[in-house]
């Protein structure tokens, strides 16, 4: 964040509905308006909230009546604010700082002030989105210096995106695609974006290999995913060539990565449509050691390996820069099938379930087959395309799943490399750990590196936010050891605005770390709706 200034007045902003400009209010409820309530707050006084209530109605446009950059920050009772800038493309998400706080039937007996963002409002309104849940008291506006602009991105930031979120909320414009990319600011660090465009081989786009989200059998999945992508077929809009579009327009490196098993699962995770290739083909399964199916399909299947490379080829036509297989998703993609037990029983005179799953001939094994299919995608999407996959953080995790990144580096099979700080349960569950599991000095030896990046990857859940200043450290000494840029997973999300100034990280002269902080105050309700907020309001509804 940057300093504050005090060349301009602060602005607060308590009565809101006598600066809306556009929007139907109403006192009480009434359906498709914003309803009205009066407050009063200790140390703000009285004032007007504007209420949206959990069912759709139209945008309300607020006057902010100010020029030059100020700081944002909304006074709630403990709910998320979803609110854009005029001439800007997506509403960006303001949630509560502390979560909702519920007494009985009361929501709190206080409010909360909660960063935003920093912006110049010259010349702009503030709009706010008319669906879901919003409940915003007051705005504050207070001055702000203009951040530096002589600062040089030395390492470029990477973050990946789930397609935009597509099952979270209805998209009623085109543009809704784009939220996520939105929140990154221009001053930012961001110079490659990830985008997660297929599980298996379900599409979030039309799609002449895989099987499109929620199409199959001429069936719409009763799925907000499905509902969304339909309306972006009536637009006539491919939302993963739009956002290979978009990314380009920043100026920004754009990957698909792809989640390699998510072809279809088990009750209750059998949320995404059922691929029809994998429908169509039981015989190309994972098998376990006792000829048990494992959701997925092995590898060692040209059949399968076809498939995948014309799907990533696929991805290349829409105007990606690079394909990224998340192998920190999507392991084992090689299992007991026959086609891997006759292979090694061939070269070894054994039944590979014979032997302990880490015997290095097994392992060996495992490696050549999926180093095979490496190969096999580089040659389908091109010298061009950059084949840049998702790797565990230590070479020993990595072996046990064959990937053998020494011979994908020295061969030249792999462009980019984003190494993941995580490990795995007793049941195969991916778990976020951190620096601990990322064993970055590996990676930087090994022969042939110099024609590789290397984007060391930490997730940003619970681990990131409960300590981001180790994070912050283990990163600035990847980048003086020689990482290529840094990547950070969930970035866009709404969680992440918790983490500090991870979004200049990048920057040279590098930033101090700033410790997060986007509590701004809270206040004790005195009044809501012309009743008292006290030990005598009733709290129950009868």
């Amino acid at each position: 964040m940057f300093a504050m200034t005090d060349s301009r007045a602060e602005v607060l902003l308590t009565d809101l509905p006598s600066h809306v400009v556009d929007g139907d209010l109403a006192d009480g409820y009434r359906a498709d308006h914003w309803r009205v309530v009066d407050y009063r707050l200790e140390a703000l006084g009285e004032g007007r909230a504007l209420i949206g209530e959990d069912r759709p109605r139209g945008p309300v446009t607020i006057r902010l009546g100010v020029s030059g950059r100020y700081r944002i920050s909304f006074i709630t009772r403990y709910a998320e604010v979803r609110a854009k800038l005029t001439g800007e493309r997506c509403f960006r998400s303001c949630p509560s700082a502390e979560g909702r706080q519920w007494y009985g039937l009361v929501r709190s007996f206080d409010a909360e002030e909660t960063f935003w963002r920093d912006a110049d409002l010259t010349d702009r309104d503030l709009l706010l989105d008319g669906r879901g849940e919003t409940i915003l008291l007051a705005i504050r506006l207070a001055p702000v210096d203009a951040p530096p602009d002589d600062d040089d991105v030395k390492w470029p930031m990477a973050i990946t995106n789930d397609a935009n979120d597509l099952n979270a909320r209805p998209h009623l414009v085109v543009d809704d695609n784009l939220e996520e990319c939105e929140v990154v600011d221009a001053e930012s660090s961001v110079r490659l974006l990830i985008y997660g465009a297929v599980h298996g081989d379900i599409c979030y786009h039309p799609t002449e290999v895989g099987t499109q989200f929620g199409s199959v059998d001429g069936e719409t999945a009763p799925s907000e995913g499905a509902r969304n992508l339909a309306r972006y077929r009536k637009w006539g809009v491919n939302p993963s060539r739009a956002m290979a579009e978009y990314a380009h327009q920043r100026g920004w490196e754009v990957f698909a990565y792809v989640r390699g098993r998510g072809y279809a699962d088990a009750w209750p995770a059998d949320t995404f449509t059922p691929s029809r290739f994998y429908r169509a083909h039981s015989e190309l399964r994972l098998q376990d050691r006792d000829g048990t199916p494992v959701h997925g399909l092995s590898v060692a299947y040209p059949q399968v390996r076809a498939h995948l490379c014309r799907l990533y080829a696929e991805l290349r036509d829409f105007g990606f820069d690079g394909v990224s297989p998340c192998f920190i998703r999507s392991v084992p993609i090689v299992l007991y099938e026959p086609a891997m037990v006759e292979g090694f029983e061939r070269e070894h005179g054994l039944d590979p379930r014979d032997v302990p799953e880490d015997d290095p001939r097994w392992l060996d094994y495992i490696a050549k087959i999926v180093t095979g299919f490496m190969r096999e995608l580089k040659d389908a999407i091109g010298a061009s395309c950059r084949l840049a996959p998702f790797v565990h953080g230590t070479e020993t995790l990595n072996r046990r799943y064959g990937m053998d990144i020494a011979t994908w580096v020295a061969e030249g099979i792999v462009d980019d490399l984003f190494i993941t700080g995580h490990t795995y349960d007793r049941f195969g569950l991916h778990r976020e750990t951190g620096p601990e599991d990322l064993d970055f000095g590996y990676f930087n030896a090994l022969p042939g590196r110099d024609r590789v990046r290397l984007w060391p990857m930490f997730y940003m859940w619970q681990n990131f936010h409960e300590d981001p200043k180790r994070h912050y450290d283990a990163f600035t000494s990847y980048m003086d050891s020689g990482a290529d840029g840094y990547c950070l997973w969930d970035a866009g999300r709404r969680r992440t605005d918790r983490a500090g100034n991870f979004w200049d990280w990048g920057t040279w002269p590098r930033p101090e770390f700033q410790q997060p902080s986007r509590l701004m105050g809270k206040y004790e309700m005195l009044r809501w709706c012309g009743y008292a907020m006290n030990r005598h309001t009733q709290l129950e509804s009868h």
